[in-house]
């Protein structure tokens, strides 16, 4: 990454970090404070123009994130395992992938949108090592279960950089059901 790349990147995280307590604040609902675990599964899918994306198609993603909910919109901080991962990338087969994540999703009623960075740890059959960092967008919707219980299935989009979003392929979105515990 050039040093270019590093300022719009540092740019772009600290505009993201920056506007958050506005987005939360401007939905504030003091009733609505509250934390969730949530626990899901992502179906992957190939990704050939991107050969740090160290998913093939059909893999799966166990992910673990725990949520801190503020008026309408919502933290979460997770990490995904894949624990055999199809994909093979520069550097050889990836056997498995750790992806610790942070996304900022905004909820209304049975909709979500949101926003977030992950970066992967893969484990090749000799070494292991870190991806770049991924934006990733997520769109879903929301089924209460009870007052604690809530299932969300959402589509995915990772990509690099902002100016890959014009070559968007829905071949590379990716698919994820969750079960959030609110408390």
């Amino acid at each position: 990454m050039n040093k270019t790349e590093k300022s719009i990147v540092v740019v772009a995280v600290t505009a993201f970090f920056a506007l958050c307590p506005l987005v939360t604040h401007a939905q504030y609902n003091a009733k609505k404070w509250h934390s969730a675990v949530n626990f899901g599964m992502i179906q992957h899918s190939d990704h050939p123009a991107e050969q740090e994306i160290p998913f093939g198609n059909g893999d799966l993603s166990y992910l673990l994130a725990y949520e801190y909910h503020e008026g309408n919109s919502f933290w979460q901080l997770g990490v995904a395992l894949t624990p055999h991962a199809s994909a093979t990338s520069t550097v050889g087969s990836v056997e498995s992938v750790v992806s610790p994540q942070l996304n900022l999703i905004y909820k209304r009623n049975r909709f979500l949108a949101g926003a977030g960075v992950t970066k992967h740890y893969m484990k090749f059959p000799d070494k292991s090592l870190w991806s770049d960092f991924f934006w990733n967008f997520q769109l879903g919707i929301c089924l209460p279960i009870s007052e604690s219980f809530e299932l969300r299935a959402a589509g995915h989009y990772q990509f690099r950089n902002f100016s890959d979003l014009g070559d968007f392929n829905f071949n590379a979105m990716e698919w994820g059901i969750n079960l959030a515990y609110s408390f």
